[in-house]
């Protein structure tokens, strides 16, 4: 659990890059430990690409100088707050070296998280905690979706592999990852540094603009109390309940689970994760929900048939086959495990 930082600061009026280094070099009296400090912020979010294998790194970051370094930058960030919070997770990339922190570049952090927590305080919530989300969807997250399908609640350990992790107090971030919804009530002592706010939050009037912008949490404060409750389709239905009882009309629902399961499907053979899903219960929840959507497709079909709305009865042919292709490969997943 991360630890209250000693340091108390009011926000500067005007939040911007130059007054928090001003700020941090008058504190520190060290130039170059809070320059690289604030550049291992910076970069961190690029580095947490390298989260899994280089495969997964977008083009432009692929195994090279550039992206070796900014998986440099992304462990170096996190061996920092892991000092300077007392963060029990590892960090990221373990076959990588970030550089170990000065002391100097503690204390740069420990302002920067005071700073964070301020903002957060006057802009999101005095008291606390704050409600923040982190969309649930990749490759990182196909072990949540087994543990969902499967039943295995109440509880779903969600096994980040880094200290932090980007949440937002904007669903609609979240929801731009295309996967589940994973929304947490934390406290202050969760969050780590608001580096998006800090550094991207003000216009010339000094008018907060980025309040919604993504804040990076201790993976220790949630990761294994996140519940069945707090994961939500984009609609805000219940994943859990969804799957219990999909007798829905609610196509978008209904077609948002079938892109999910695809994605899913389809990662498990590349990773080391358990393929989805790994239970009879798992296997029934999907057949049952294949057939409402089935029979939900067919009723629209004909209804736009009916109507002579021919490229709507089109679209919904196409996803009657997509729709066949996920039981198909559920079948062949059932197959090879033998269940």
């Amino acid at each position: 659990m991360a630890r209250r930082s000693k340091i108390r600061t009011r926000l500067p009026s005007n939040v911007l890059e130059s007054n928090i280094r001003a700020a941090l070099v008058d504190e520190i009296n060290d130039e170059t430990a809070v320059d690289n400090v604030l550049m291992a912020l910076r970069n961190w979010k690029h580095g947490s690409y390298t989260i899994h294998t280089p495969e997964a790194l977008p083009d432009q970051l692929r195994p090279n100088d550039a992206g070796d370094q900014y998986a440099h930058y992304a462990q170096t960030h996190e061996l920092v707050c892991k000092e300077a919070l007392s963060i029990g997770t590892s960090v990221r990339n373990d076959n990588l070296d970030g550089d170990d922190p000065s002391i100097q570049e503690v204390r740069a952090l420990q302002y920067i998280h005071g700073l964070s927590r301020c903002f957060l305080r006057e802009h999101l919530s005095e008291d606390g905690p704050f409600t923040l989300h982190r969309g649930v969807g990749g490759v990182a997250f196909a072990d949540v979706g087994r543990q969902l399908i499967d039943d295995e609640g109440p509880l779903i350990e969600v096994n980040e592999k880094a200290a932090l992790a980007n949440f937002s107090p904007s669903k609609d971030v979240a929801k731009s990852f295309r996967g589940l919804i994973l929304s947490l009530s934390v406290s202050p002592d969760a969050i780590a540094v608001a580096a998006d706010q800090l550094f991207k939050c003000t216009d010339e009037h000094g008018d907060i603009t980025n309040r919604h912008a993504e804040v990076r949490v201790v993976t220790d404060c949630y990761r294994e109390s996140a519940s069945l409750d707090d994961l939500r389709l984009p609609s805000n239905t219940k994943a859990h309940d969804f799957l219990q009882n999909p007798h829905t009309d609610n196509l978008e629902d209904h077609r948002f689970m079938a892109s999910l399961l695809n994605r899913w499907f389809n990662q498990y053979d590349s990773s080391d994760d358990r393929p989805i899903p790994q239970t009879t219960t798992g296997f029934d929840r999907i057949e049952e929900w294949h057939t409402q959507y089935q029979n939900l497709l067919e009723t629209r079909q004909r209804e736009a048939l009916e109507q002579e709305n021919f490229e709507l009865a089109d679209r919904l042919s196409e996803r009657l086959t997509i729709v066949d292709g996920l039981t198909k490969t559920a079948d062949t997943v059932r197959d090879e495990q033998e269940i």
